[in-house]
């Protein structure tokens, strides 16, 4: 059953303020030994003004000697330049943000999927309150948690991109999954998602082609 507008609208907000809630500190300090290495290498770069382990290009994605992923730690240390926070408070700020925006973005995949709020709702709730995303997102600076707030947009971009093929769809495609690869390395397991989307699409075809030669066996 598809819930009016303004109720879908309340729900997620409701949700939204659920998985604030549910990531307030319970510790005097950031926990995780990942969050305290990531901390480390943000204030690295806030002291030094600069990536001090980007030697070459492919540092950037933690695919050159002694290199690690830069997006997480450089987004740390830009919270802390521009909004004056200390390294702790960046954290929690971003913990709590991308708990926020874990509800709306897991909404917008569910309904690139399936044109149904109730549905999109369900998976909003069980991705942002899953445990293991709580765990990682519970005032940690490790870098899987923009790592999975980023999977629902991933897969948004390549549906969409199949639905409706545009430069534009293209271009968020490529954008989002060049920031994951700066984010963790994790990304290389996407590569089974692409696999599979492209088998899946090499099937249909060749079904939709069968059906069109031999329409009375198919």
């Amino acid at each position: 059953m598809e819930p009016p507008k303004r109720t879908g609208y309340m729900l997620l907000l409701a949700l939204v303020c659920v998985n604030v809630l549910v990531r307030m500190p319970r510790t005097e300090h950031e926990t995780g030994v990942d969050s305290f290495f990531v901390h480390t290498l943000a204030t690295a770069i806030s002291d030094q003004g600069r990536i001090p382990w980007v030697l070459n290009p492919l540092g950037y994605f933690g695919w050159y000697p002694l290199s690690y992923p830069s997006a997480g730690p450089l987004l740390i240390s830009g919270l802390e330049q521009t909004a004056g926070l200390n390294g702790e408070g960046a954290i929690l700020a971003l913990s709590l943000l991308y708990g926020a925006l874990s509800v709306p973005l897991a909404f917008v995949m569910a309904r690139g999927f399936r044109r149904d709020s109730t549905f999109a709702l369900v998976v909003a709730a069980l991705f942002s309150l899953a445990p293991r995303f709580i765990s990682f997102t519970l005032w940690s600076a490790s870098t899987r948690n923009l790592f999975m707030v980023l999977v629902p947009v991933f897969l948004w971009a390549l549906v969409r991109s199949y639905r409706r093929p545009s430069s534009r769809d293209l271009t968020v495609f490529i954008s989002v999954l060049v920031l994951m690869m700066a984010t963790h390395r994790l990304t290389i397991l996407l590569a089974v998602v692409v696999l599979a989307f492209v088998a899946t699409y090499v099937f249909v075809l060749v079904l939709r082609v069968l059906r069109l030669q031999f329409p009375r066996v198919l």
